[in-house]
């Protein structure tokens, strides 16, 4: 594990896109229409009353994708001198098979093994150590895109469907000299 002292990001990784995410749900929606039609003995979902569809709606609601199809997070930041440096980490259940951390823990005990242990985060690796000039804004986006790349080889190794959530906006547009100069924690 990296040592960060300075934090400039802490990115989601995501099972789905957002667009499969909301495309499976609606997949899922729909064979639950199917479903209660049968169940109801052919009554229409579509032509239930407002109040039941709202009833049904909540039943099968699904949480936002934002939050919630989250499997691990890329850790961005500086280590206190002029190095760059990210570190990786996932929920357990998405550790190679045979990796200490897939099974094991401090607390681990096989008659206490069950589902949420499967979601605990753990760091996996470290991904990226890069000497950056910290007088010099290019220098950090540089050195962010290269330690991005070198983290979305390592999550494309774990899983192809795995995707490392990035904001729409470019990231050169952050004064990475004058953060690095005034950390506030």
């Amino acid at each position: 594990m990296s040592i960060l002292k300075d934090r400039f990001f802490f990115f989601p990784i995501h099972l789905h896109t957002k667009d499969d995410y909301y495309y499976e749900h609606d997949k899922w929606i729909e064979e639950q229409k199917v479903w209660y039609e049968k169940r109801s003995g052919g009554e229409p979902y579509d032509e239930l009353s407002f109040e039941r569809k709202v009833h049904w709606d909540e039943i099968w609601f699904w949480p936002l994708w934002e939050f919630n199809d989250i499997v691990g997070f890329l850790d961005i930041g500086m280590d206190g001198g002029e190095c760059m440096v990210a570190d990786l980490y996932f929920k357990r259940k998405y550790f190679p098979r045979g990796h200490r951390r897939k099974y094991w823990s401090a607390a681990y005990s096989a008659r206490h093994f069950d589902v949420k242990k499967n979601h605990e985060i753990f760091h996996f690796c470290e991904v990226g150590r890069i000497f950056i000039d910290i007088t010099n804004n290019k220098s950090f986006v540089e050195g962010l895109m290269k330690i991005i790349e070198e983290a979305k080889v390592v999550i494309a190794e774990r899983s192809p469907k795995l995707q490392l959530w990035l904001p729409a906006f470019d990231l050169s547009c952050f004064n990475f000299v004058c953060a690095c100069r005034n950390p506030s924690n």
